[in-house]
């Protein structure tokens, strides 16, 4: 229902589905129910959905994929994200691949950088904040079911058409998302720590799919900033050295008392070694 191809009008599906009632206003009803509990595993229901919709549907989408993109992505293409916000940048269009690098979760984990789910209500709320010797990314959480690639290439693809918002927030995102995975213990990290909620079989199974996932172009801007701001943590020899000490010695009590018995022997070493060199004359 998804697929690119396969797309046919709202206002189509809206009066086939008014066919079967007298309320006027079911065949919307349903389909925003239907994405929203496609996209987010739950139902809106009255008032609280039609408040929520009018939020996010600005203009009536076309078809269900727009519908599910919006859904998706939960922001105001015509305010927040507008084209002429995020593409133009001193002038020059942004239509071009990322030149800021992003390690992989297990890698910045590493280096002091713990992750925490995004309270935001966007997909694009990813924020990093360097927070001393450790830096913290917020990243939204997203349920990964194992439909989720062919929905994904097909968001790619609608971006990808003319006459779309296209803007490539949900294409950026996936970008984002993919530099973050290269191996099956990136997918634990992130899963562990509740950024991907996963429904299929194993690890190395979501790892694969993000990795086959091909990304022609993204909107350099939407993570820039992000991107700047890990890279600069990153690049502090200090902050990693000093979080990578603490993660290594002091991430149990076992390792701490280790570290402290070796720290004391090495010292007594110390002082019985001086005192054999220079001992103390008199008393």
């Amino acid at each position: 229902m998804f697929l690119l191809e396969n797309q046919v009008p709202c206002e189509v599906l809206r009066v086939l589905i008014n066919f079967r009632s007298d309320v006027g206003n079911e065949g919307e009803e349903t389909m925003h129910s239907f994405v929203d509990f496609i996209v987010h595993r739950q139902r809106t229901s009255e008032p609280e959905g039609g408040k929520l919709r009018t939020s996010i549907y600005q203009r009536r989408p076309s078809h269900l994929l727009e519908m599910y993109r919006t859904s998706f992505l939960r922001f105001d293409f015509n305010q927040k994200h507008s084209p002429e916000a995020k593409f133009l940048v001193d002038g020059k269009n942004q239509y071009t691949n990322y030149t800021h690098s992003c390690r992989s979760a297990t890698e910045l984990k590493a280096k002091g950088i713990n992750f925490r789910p995004s309270t935001g209500k966007s997909l694009t709320d990813i924020d990093f904040n360097s927070l001393g010797f450790y830096g913290q990314l917020k990243i939204p959480s997203r349920v990964i079911t194992p439909s989720a690639k062919a929905i994904f290439l097909n968001l790619i693809a609608y971006e990808m058409c003319p006459y779309t918002p296209n803007d490539f927030s949900v294409t950026s995102y996936i970008a984002f998302m993919k530099s973050l995975i290269n191996h099956p213990d990136d997918v634990k990290v992130l899963r562990s720590n509740h950024i991907l909620l996963s429904k299929l079989n194993s690890d190395e199974e979501l790892a694969k799919m993000y990795m086959e996932i091909s990304i022609p172009t993204v909107n350099n801007a939407i993570f820039m900033n992000v991107q700047e701001r890990i890279q600069e943590h990153y690049n502090s020899r200090a902050k990693t050295w000093i979080a990578q000490m603490i993660s290594r010695y002091l991430s149990s009590p076992w390792a701490a008392i280790a570290l402290l018995a070796a720290t004391l022997l090495l010292v007594l070493t110390f002082l019985q070694t001086y005192f054999t060199i220079s001992p103390r004359s008199g008393k």
